[in-house]
């Protein structure tokens, strides 16, 4: 609770945006799953699309800070996360709306990319918008609101998303 009430505004908007992206991390995964079902996937091709997201996630480590320094996102990092938000977007949009593997493999691993490009980017802004002597509670705050996405938003995705999701093949 002292982590919360210590929020600065732009603390709190970092906040809302791990929440807000967690869930819909969450929410992707169990429509993608759907999605995979509906259209055929083999559990051997779905290895591999799981497989190259996951490389995709390991490899973002090195284009952070890289890619912070060409846009500035070390100085100003609010360009670079809407630039990832947008990038994640318009990924899951595509992997969901795509019969093609390739296409799916593309837009996952591009999609992953975004999304732990934009995670490392709110971690790294911490230190710009946390009270002085706060940024480690500010960072805690950030992982268990990320956790707590992951624990939470599954069920309810599983529940909500099978109702707007064409039923899988028999």
């Amino acid at each position: 609770a002292d982590a919360v009430a210590d929020l600065s505004p732009a603390a709190a908007v970092l906040a809302a945006l791990r929440l807000l992206s967690g869930g819909a991390f969450q929410l992707f995964i169990v429509a993608q799953t759907e999605h995979l079902l509906a259209v055929g996937v083999s559990p051997a091709q779905r290895g591999v699309l799981i497989s190259a997201t996951g490389l995709a996630s390991a490899l973002s480590g090195l284009a952070v800070k890289p890619l912070m320094r060409a846009t500035g996102g070390d100085r100003e990092p609010l360009p670079l996360i809407l630039a990832c938000a947008l990038a994640v977007a318009l990924g899951r949009g595509v992997a969901l709306e795509s019969q093609s593997m390739a296409v799916m493999l593309a837009a996952s691993a591009g999609n992953m990319l975004a999304a732990s490009v934009l995670t490392n980017v709110t971690s790294a802004a911490v230190g710009g918008v946390a009270h002085k002597g706060r940024s480690g509670r500010l960072i805690g705050l950030l992982d268990a609101i990320e956790s707590a996405s992951g624990i939470l938003v599954p069920p309810i995705g599983g529940g909500v998303l099978p109702s707007y999701a064409p039923p899988a093949p028999p």
